[in-house]
């Protein structure tokens, strides 16, 4: 009893020092004030304060209470795993992942080795890049943005999975110029990646990254003055990559303590679906919803392959949707297999030519279906990656 009071009181003080329960337990704690609004004010103070350390952990958990107040009712909890496999195979347990995120299965390899994952209330890309990592296989995209299970070694390095999004190292590489009359000068060049797991619909608006600390285990700050950090978004599959220039390591650094910074990117907060049907008869329709007016002009199909050619306009701006999210059904819901696609898009309209395949034997075409983001909402994206070795 006295024990269980113990705890009671321990929690109640945690609560109301939230800048204790902050330093002390992290992100933990991040996650915990993200999801409470009564704490926004008391957040808010912590993050204009003059303590640093104290500054970053109330400014990530206040963006996490920002997502959730601007999302509104859209605002959906990160995806999670629970599965258990024992020595089966990764290319099998992999489809069955990306079928809990209603993605499109990917075709195993002829090596498919077996593997034997444990995941409980794991986040998703956790769990797939665990996968791929034990099958020794690398999920990358092919022609069309299909998705694609290739044979080699995934990125190394630390990574941080959590809000639906898991921030890594891509590339480090120092890069050092040399000619006859000057000393010689050297760089790091860092490459940044944030990925967003299937509930979150990055979109290609206005995208921002900032690079707030970068430390040698030294001590050694490694930020550059008067670099600019370059960021672009590839919309389709919900990945942000970041360029950075930083100064180098001190000459006895074994690696890079501590990376911090912020991504910044406009989520989807409200679409409308917009769908063609009896495409096979009726080639040539308009549909309008959502402000966003929709032309079918072209849906032909020759042998097991299928043109289509669809154009958008809308009085007002918004973000025109990825290839990815335009798809061609059957009369029975299946989809036909995406093998090519082009867009042109400028500030009233956007248009599209994309090629389907049928390698399974579907049925005629049917419906098009067109996810439009009509409404959206900026998400600040904390990271922190540490102990990234030099090699």
């Amino acid at each position: 009893m006295f024990q269980l009071h113990f705890l009671l009181l321990l929690a109640l003080a945690q609560d109301a020092d939230p800048a204790a329960n902050l330093l002390k337990g992290g992100w933990t704690a991040v996650d915990e004030l993200g999801a409470k609004p009564e704490m926004k004010g008391k957040l808010a103070e912590l993050a204009s304060g003059k303590d640093p350390e104290l500054a970053w952990w109330a400014g990530a958990a206040l963006a996490e209470l920002e997502a959730r107040e601007k999302a509104g009712d859209a605002w959906t909890p990160p995806l999670r795993v629970t599965l258990s496999a024992k020595e089966r195979n990764a290319g099998e347990v992999l489809r069955e992942l990306l079928v809990l995120a209603r993605g499109r299965p990917v075709d195993a390899p002829e090596e498919d080795p077996p593997v034997t994952v444990a995941f409980k209330e794991t986040p998703y890309l956790e769990a797939l890049d665990e996968v791929c990592r034990q099958g020794g296989f690398i999920l990358a995209r092919g022609a069309g943005g299909r998705l694609q299970l290739l044979k080699g070694e995934g990125l190394h390095g630390p990574r941080l999975y959590r809000a639906g999004f898991a921030a890594s190292i891509v590339q480090l590489v120092r890069r050092t110029e040399v000619n006859f009359r000057e000393e010689p000068t050297s760089q790091l060049n860092l490459q940044l990646s944030l990925r967003a797991d299937p509930r979150q619909r990055v979109l290609d608006a206005e995208p921002e990254f900032v690079l707030a600390r970068a430390e040698d285990d030294t001590g050694r700050s490694l930020l550059k003055e008067g670099s600019k950090p370059t960021l672009r978004v590839r919309a389709g599959e919900g990945l942000a990559l970041a360029q950075v220039v930083l100064e180098v390591p001190a000459p006895g650094a074994r690696k890079i303590a501590v990376l911090r910074g912020t991504f910044t990117l406009a989520v989807a907060k409200k679409t409308e679906e917009i769908v063609f049907e009896n495409v096979s008869k009726t080639p040539a329709q308009e549909r309008e919803s959502g402000g966003v007016k929709a032309v079918l002009k072209k849906a032909e199909r020759t042998g097991d392959e299928v043109r289509v050619e669809v154009e958008l306009s809308a009085k007002e701006k918004v973000p025109w949707p990825d290839t990815e999210n335009l798809t061609l059904e059957d009369a029975e819901g299946r989809p036909f297999q995406r093998w090519g696609s082009s867009m042109n898009g400028s500030a009233s309209g956007a248009s599209y030519r994309l090629t389907f395949r049928d390698r399974e034997g579907l049925g005629a075409i049917d419906k098009l279906r067109v996810s439009v983001v009509t409404e959206s909402y900026p998400r600040r994206v904390f990271f922190e990656l540490r102990d990234v070795v030099l090699r």
